[in-house]
């Protein structure tokens, strides 16, 4: 199915290319190639990204163009992406089914004044970039708690707890509850296993 897709969008691309191109210059340039570092250089310095999934997937790609941005990129952003509710402040949203809005959408993104994109992708960037509140975090934990005795701070910015003398549960916030005594006392000692380990070869 793929493949017949991929055909498809070659075939549409060679005849656009051969009614609305020249001699030095193509409309449409197709690559399916996987070159990261080609893919961070477009993103570098398009002026328009269309980011059009019919359901889900596409986050990181709708997060890391206006990152990577220099001058500003405009994000055209289908409602069925998965980052959709992150970024629409400032994205210009489209149904993934409908070919006149995106076009028109597609129009907008390429007429925007120069200001009003670079400001537009400094916020989309900012709004990708912001760590959302923990999924795992209890519902009564504060939103900033302080840092709590014992626990030693994880490199990505969650504090970890230190895996001795401790029974309770710690959060992603860093909120230290001890154990319910019923829970307290369905604790039992392990045994401390101790194993050896000879490397052959070194």
């Amino acid at each position: 199915m793929y493949r017949a897709y991929t055909e498809s969008v070659r075939e549409l691309a060679a005849e656009i290319n051969a009614e609305f191109g020249t001699a030095d210059w193509q409309p449409v340039l197709v690559s399916v190639q996987d070159d990261f570092a080609r893919s961070l250089a477009v993103y570098r310095m398009a002026d328009v990204a269309l980011v059009n999934p019919v359901r889900d997937g596409m986050n990181l790609v709708a997060k890391e163009i206006p990152v990577v941005s220099e001058a500003g990129c405009v994000l055209v952003l289908s409602t069925g992406a998965g980052a959709y509710e992150e970024l629409r402040q400032d994205a210009l949203t489209v149904s993934p089914y409908d070919v006149t809005q995106t076009a028109e959408a597609l129009h907008a993104a390429l007429s925007m004044p120069v200001g009003e994109r670079a400001e537009r992708t400094k916020r989309l960037a900012a709004a990708a970039t912001a760590l959302p509140r923990p999924s795992g975090s209890r519902p009564n934990c504060p939103p900033s708690a302080p840092e709590t005795p014992g626990l030693r701070p994880d490199p990505y910015g969650a504090p970890r707890p230190r895996l001795k003398r401790r029974r309770g549960w710690v959060c992603s916030r860093g909120c230290a509850n001890p154990a319910p005594p019923a829970l307290r006392r369905s604790f039992k000692p392990r045994r401390r296993l101790r194993r050896s380990f000879s490397l052959a070869g070194v």
